[in-house]
């Protein structure tokens, strides 16, 4: 499902009246051709009716909305999705932030050894 289909079925889901179809063109920019597709679509599927230029959301749209939104916000935290290779210690805010330069790519940040340290050249 594309964004703004999402939006505007959010948007139709909070109507009590339906909306116009021109509504969506002047909220998302989103292009006639657009809006004539995403009510084929969804008509086709029973979760809207288009009548009288409006759209209104179906018993079964308002239903399967209902559904969308509840698996949204039973999904796992966006944080258990990162591979553990990319995390790390959490650091508190203003606390200062060291990088180690040894995991730094040698091709990007071309190191130099000086005795008792590294330095950049460029």
């Amino acid at each position: 499902m594309k964004t703004f289909e999402r939006k505007i079925l959010h948007d139709l889901l909070k109507s009590s009246n339906g909306l116009f179809a021109y509504t969506f063109f002047e909220r998302y920019k989103v292009g006639p051709d657009e809006i004539a597709s995403f009510i084929e679509k969804f008509q086709s599927q029973e979760l809207i009716i288009f009548q009288e230029n409006r759209l209104f959301l179906t018993e079964k749209g308002k239903e399967e909305l209902k559904i969308i939104k509840l698996k949204v916000f039973t999904k796992e935290n966006k944080e258990d999705r990162i591979p553990e290779e990319f995390k790390a210690n959490r650091i508190e805010i203003n606390e200062p932030y060291l990088p180690d330069i040894t995991k730094l790519s040698k091709e990007i940040l071309i190191l130099q050894n000086k005795g008792d340290g590294y330095e950049t050249c460029t």
